[in-house]
């Protein structure tokens, strides 16, 4: 299996894909299984093919890596939600407003966003 990085551009996605590769890798790995593909398995588009492939696992095994799975879910839910919030108030802060209008990779500038909500 070979795994190229991927580029995210939101948060919560690369947050989710970062953990589902750090848990997914080492037991894909003991049980010598693969994708036949050179893609980024992890990325979102490819997770239908990466569950099928967990229910190669032994049960027990098996049940772990879809509860760590069920976690990541609730994780990457509530942190769409953080971050539709943080896009909310970008709208009505005049501050936050100007500094997204700077070019730059972050969609959220994260600094620029935390100053924006209150705490």
């Amino acid at each position: 299996m070979v795994s190229t990085p991927s580029v995210c551009t939101g948060g919560a996605t690369c947050l989710t894909n970062f953990i589902i590769r750090s848990v997914a890798t080492p037991t894909l790995a003991k049980y010598a299984l693969s994708l036949d593909t050179e893609s980024d398995i992890f990325t979102p588009k490819w997770r239908p093919l990466l569950s099928a492939l967990f229910c190669q696992l032994p049960a027990e095994t098996r049940g772990c890596v879809d509860q760590e799975l069920e976690l990541l879910d609730l994780l990457q839910a509530h942190m769409q939600r953080l971050e539709a919030r943080i896009l909310e108030r970008v709208e009505i802060t005049r501050t936050l407003q100007w500094v997204m209008s700077v070019p730059g990779p972050a969609k959220i500038p994260w600094p620029a966003a935390r100053a924006g909500c209150p705490s």
